[in-house]
């Protein structure tokens, strides 16, 4: 019986070890941009046991990953020192990333046209997207105000509105970009007269 439960125990000590975290370290970027970058990199989601050519296909993958995970916040041209370790029972991969400087609003061309034009809330909405002249690029705060005067439309009654032009142009050569965002809310819909049968 004593026996039964040694083995027991190591089948279950096996099993834990085989599914074992690997070492996956980020330097460089804290805050949103680094939660960001871990859930780009694929090679986060591979344990100790993952066979070693997927380890090196990650990782070998992992410097695009994380290029495009910093764009959101502006970074067009980090650079991206990475180390590979496959000794030792487990492998570890270390990204020492220099962010550089982010591409930064230059023209910001936000309209609400319509009846919708003078409505507090997407006054509002638009006031506070953070998307000022000067201010890095923020591409989730841009995507945010979008899905926020697509609700504020639905939720108002405003059944036909739409973006009649939405672009983001980057620049990242010259550290600029230019947002144009133009929403029409079309006519408010009302309730017309109701019958009961």
């Amino acid at each position: 019986m004593a026996r039964y439960a040694h083995v027991a125990g190591a089948l279950v000590l096996l099993a834990a070890s085989s599914t074992a975290r690997a070492t996956v370290e980020i330097t460089g970027v804290e805050g949103a941009p680094a939660d960001n970058v871990r859930a780009f990199l694929l090679l986060d989601d591979l344990a100790c046991a993952e066979d070693e050519r997927a380890v090196r296909r990650e990782f070998a993958d992992a410097p695009g990953q994380i290029r495009t995970a910093l764009e959101v916040f502006g970074f067009y041209a980090p650079t991206v020192d990475a180390n590979l370790d496959l000794a030792g029972e487990c492998w570890a991969a270390r990204f020492a990333i220099t962010p550089g400087d982010p591409v930064r609003v230059r023209t910001r061309d936000i309209a609400i046209t319509g009846p919708a034009e003078t409505d507090p809330a997407f006054i509002r909405a638009a006031a506070q997207a953070g998307l000022a002249v000067g201010e890095p690029l923020n591409h989730g705060r841009y995507d945010e105000l979008k899905r926020r005067l697509s609700d504020f439309a639905r939720d108002r009654g405003y059944a036909s509105a739409r973006f009649t032009q939405s672009r983001i142009d980057v620049f990242p050569a010259e550290l600029a970009a230019d947002i144009v965002l133009r929403f029409d809310s079309g006519e408010r819909y009302r309730f017309g007269a109701v019958t009961i049968e």
